[in-house]
């Protein structure tokens, strides 16, 4: 056999492995596209997350109660109340349906989704003048010290218990029912004291 044939023999087999090296790797390529994709679909995980909570404070500029619809002074954010919105006033909280001048010209801290959806309203006239809603992540209690440990916009604080209200899911509770790594609102009196703590299931999925 000359060398001439050898040769032409040897580039087509080279050729023949490359073709086959090409394939496969575009077969492969595809199947872990396919996979990706098919995974997309099913794995729970990778759907949008539940929508977070974001605090605003300032005066009721307009509120009516028939639609719910609610503007804060110098926002723009159209904010609605809605069947599971907790206000909390004074010593007291309610979920019953806001009447048109409760809350009209008062300065309130919402807590609210992206959306305008509000989760809580506190009133802060009165004797809740001094107080500030948060919302965050519970990291600690220690019902001996009567302290609780919050997580808020990524910082850590320490706060004493006093004679906080406790509630979880709406219902009456204790400090041994409060849970570490339980999203939860809090109202502070001043700047250290806990006054009301609400662990319960919002965001609203």
């Amino acid at each position: 056999m000359s060398k001439f044939v050898r040769l032409l023999i040897s580039t087509a087999t080279l050729l023949a492995i490359a073709l086959m090296l090409l394939g496969g790797g575009e077969a492969v390529g595809q199947r872990d596209k396919k996979a990706k994709v098919d995974l997309k679909k099913t794995d729970p995980l990778r759907k949008k997350e539940i929508r977070e909570l974001r605090i605003s404070t300032g005066t009721v500029k307009s509120f009516d109660a028939g639609s719910g619809t609610l503007f804060l002074e110098g926002n723009t954010q159209r904010f609605k109340v809605g069947p599971k919105t907790v206000i909390i006033a004074g010593e007291q909280f309610y979920t019953a349906v806001i009447k048109q001048g409760r809350i009209a010209n008062q300065n309130v801290s919402i807590s609210a989704m992206d959306d305008g959806l509000i989760s809580y309203i506190l009133v802060k006239e009165g004797s809740a003048k001094n107080t500030t809603l948060k919302y965050g992540t519970i990291t600690g209690c220690d019902p001996k010290r009567r302290t609780l440990s919050f997580n808020y916009a990524e910082i850590k604080y320490e706060y004493s218990i006093g004679d906080a209200k406790v509630f979880v899911n709406m219902r009456t509770g204790k400090l041994t029912d409060i849970k570490s790594g339980e999203r939860a609102h809090i109202v502070i009196s001043g700047t250290n004291t806990l006054k009301w703590v609400f662990q319960d299931a919002w965001p609203a999925s």
